[in-house]
């Protein structure tokens, strides 16, 4: 710390700072030239004109008030910094009293090891109402669309931010967080009415504005010609200048003369068809077994194609039980035929949002597949669309259930101009997905960031039976080429949440070598890669399968490391360094890892902990001692101090323990000469005692020590 002597002037009424910029300098708190220290201020968020946004909410749904989840201790800093961003910027407010909703916060990691704060609105989600506003149709554009040869797309930034939420709906947008609660000024992505509102919204902001549509917050400008496409994007770009709407100049694409929207593609040629939907049934590959049937597909549309069973005799023939499988000529020729139909099937149909919606997608052990249905009148199913895609090595390696997860969210996200803003069905051959996205339910780390993902959508899961699963063939037949992993921020996600899992004194390396030589750890691994779990399994990590995950040789539940048996008792001796106590050494175990029965195994540690029994041991009160009768009387006195009186005086008492013989005298005060001189009349009288007891009165203590010394 610098120190220096300097004079200053008082001034009286002065408004001059004391400390001159000469001194500042000294001081090393002023900087003058290149060296100033600057502090970037995080601009406040901009937020559109007009009314704020009212969220409908559904006064019977009893609001629910979630716990905080765990946060690693080591990333507390980085929470508070992000919040104090977010509350600088204007996008959340603290909250100043008791809340009748709050949801939990999440943790996601970035791939430069930052975080990103995420709200888990599921449970809130179920109180707020739907918007009554439709989402456009794809006819409704293509009598806008249909001339058009120039385009330009503009990406809004943070588009549901920027719509400020009224003061009465922020309530259920309360969140817990360890500095304490929060809630959203703005609107935010896990409400699940946003696309709609956000829908209403840029439809009214655009409304005066020609050669422009848009669909939630994507907004397409069109012209038959250069000069009619620019001065339409110059007249929308105003209007959105004048609102304080924000663009993203990095993802809007200008003056294209061809565009990829709501499964078509807008090119100066018209509007056509998007090939994907087509191009994934013809890049089928010929079946190579039994279970990779092509016939649950084309049984399902086949009533559309004249013949079929003429067509796929060849095919079921070698489906057969005493058939063998043999992929000749004649089967080749039968499955390129039937794939030529499926391409040209009637019931390829355009989206309609009014139509019940529902969503099929499997995982099979190196693909994923998805066709997305509705049904209109006559409950007649018409396929909207097909989609497929290859499993990259790092996703094969995931458990069953996390590729069945992967599906859907892949599939969700793949249709999402379909199904944003739409209550749809999700359809799976996979019980324990009804489970996991339950929104009470505990995920595995990977299912819980695609549930977030998700959480702006509303659908039911339902669990449907079947072995002639259309979605199926989509998975199994698709020609398997190199694909980029579907989420990889969500690998580097994992991999941050394993760092700052892993006790500080030990390494991933040496749990990873112990989890593969812990056999009830290996035991689990396989059920969990092939879903093999025995209900009567007697492995003690079967009740929690479905929260459990594998990256490499490490398992997780949830976000926390399960730590083989070989590490349990360094685990615990970590946790309770410095003697925490019980309750301290199980908080810090739960924050980071977990084995079945780890609170029991703590408290164990503790009662075993001699430094802690030696502490926690009572200190009993010294036990009552009865006073010795004395031999003789005056032998023994007590002594003390009775009043004050109502008239300001004390009586001192002494009583001796063998005849209870009292001698008092009133006194006016109470100092120790006072005293002295109170007993000296009294012992001069009748003699002194051998022994006096008092209390620690000041001045009955310093008394008895000049009597004493008197008497001897």
């Amino acid at each position: 710390m610098l120190k220096m002597i300097a004079s200053f002037f008082v001034i009286e009424k002065g408004k001059q700072s004391l400390l001159v910029r000469e001194t500042a300098i000294k001081l090393d708190v002023l900087r003058l030239g290149l060296q100033v220290n600057h502090i970037e201020e995080l601009p406040v968020y901009p937020k559109w004109k007009g009314d704020s946004v009212k969220l409908a909410i559904n006064p019977d749904i009893k609001p629910v008030q979630q716990p905080m989840r765990r946060i690693p201790i080591a990333l507390e800093e980085k929470v508070r910094e992000k919040i104090q961003d977010a509350l600088r910027r204007d996008i959340i407010e603290p909250v100043n009293g008791p809340s009748a909703w709050i949801s939990p916060m999440i943790l996601v990691f970035k791939e430069n090891g930052d975080i990103r704060l995420c709200l888990d609105m599921w449970r809130a989600n179920q109180a707020i109402l739907r918007e009554n506003h439709p989402l456009p149709t794809f006819e409704a554009f293509m009598t806008q669309l249909r001339d058009a040869r120039y385009f330009s797309r503009l990406d809004l930034k943070d588009a549901y931010h920027q719509l400020e939420l009224h003061e009465q709906n922020r309530e259920i947008t309360t969140f817990i967080t360890p500095l304490g609660l929060f809630r959203y000024k703005r609107l935010m992505f896990g409400v699940n009415s946003a696309p709609e509102i956000f829908q209403r919204r840029l439809e009214q902001l655009l409304s005066s504005s020609s050669n422009v549509v848009n669909y939630i917050d994507d907004i397409i400008v069109f012209g038959k010609t250069e000069d009619e496409h620019d001065e339409a994007l110059k007249r929308v770009r105003g209007i959105l200048n004048e609102n304080n709407a924000v663009l993203n100049e990095k993802k809007s694409v200008y003056k294209a003369s061809k565009l990829h929207f709501l499964g078509h593609i807008l090119s100066n040629h018209g509007i056509e068809a998007d090939p994907e939907k087509i191009n994934t049934i013809t890049s089928f590959r010929p079946p190579k077994n039994k279970e990779e049937s092509f016939l649950g597909l084309v049984n399902y549309v086949g009533k559309f194609s004249p013949e079929l069973a003429n067509k796929t005799d060849p095919l079921r023939r070698l489906l057969r039980k005493d058939e063998k499988f043999i992929w000749g000529v004649k089967e080749h020729d039968a499955f390129d035929k039937l794939k030529s139909c499926l391409t040209k099937i009637p019931n390829l149909q355009n989206f309609n949002p009014k139509h019940k919606t529902q969503l099929i997608a499997v995982a099979s052990p190196v693909a994923l597949g998805a066709v997305l249905l509705q049904f209109h009148g006559d409950d007649e199913p018409k396929i909207i669309s097909f989609a497929s895609r290859s499993m990259t090595d790092v996703e094969k390696r995931y458990s069953q259930t996390e590729k069945e997860s992967l599906a859907l969210v892949w599939a969700v996200e793949k249709f999402f101009y379909y199904l944003a803003g739409l209550e749809f069905e999700r359809i799976t051959d996979h019980k324990p997905l009804e489970t996991i996205f339950k929104p009470s339910s505990k995920p595995p780390a990977r299912s819980e960031r695609w549930l977030l993902r998700l959480q702006a959508f509303k659908f039911i899961v339902k669990y449907k039976t079947g072995n002639e699963n259309i979605a199926d063939t989509f998975s199994r037949l698709c020609r398997l080429s190199p694909e980029y992993c579907y989420d990889m921020k969500g690998e580097h996600s994992i991999l941050h949440v394993i760092e700052n899992a892993t006790p500080s004194s030990m390494t991933i390396t040496e749990i990873a070598e112990k989890s593969i030589h812990d056999e009830e750890i290996v035991d689990a691994m396989s059920c969990l890669q092939d879903e093999s779990w025995n209900t009567s399994s007697s492995n003690s990590l079967f009740p929690f399968r479905h929260e459990l995950s594998l990256i490499g040789s490490i398992m997780l539940r949830g976000t926390r490391l399960v730590i083989p048996s070989a590490l349990k008792q360094a685990t615990l001796t970590l946790a309770h360094e410095g003697h925490p106590g019980e309750s301290a050494m199980k908080r810090r175990l739960r924050s980071k890892v977990w084995w079945p029965q780890m609170d029991r195994d703590a408290e164990k540690f503790v009662k075993a902990c001699r430094d802690c029994i030696m502490v926690s041991q009572a200190s009993n009160p010294t036990a009552m001692k009865r006073t010795t009768f004395p031999e003789g009387p005056w032998i023994f006195v007590a002594t003390d101090l009775l009043g004050p009186l109502p008239n300001n005086e004390h009586i001192l008492v002494l009583i001796d323990y063998y005849s209870r013989y009292m001698e008092y005298k009133f006194l006016t005060s109470i100092s120790s000469m006072s005293l002295i001189s109170a007993m000296k009349e009294i012992f001069t009288r009748v003699g002194y005692p051998k022994k006096q007891k008092t209390d620690n009165g000041r001045q009955l203590v310093q008394n008895l020590r000049n009597t004493a010394s008197n008497a001897e």
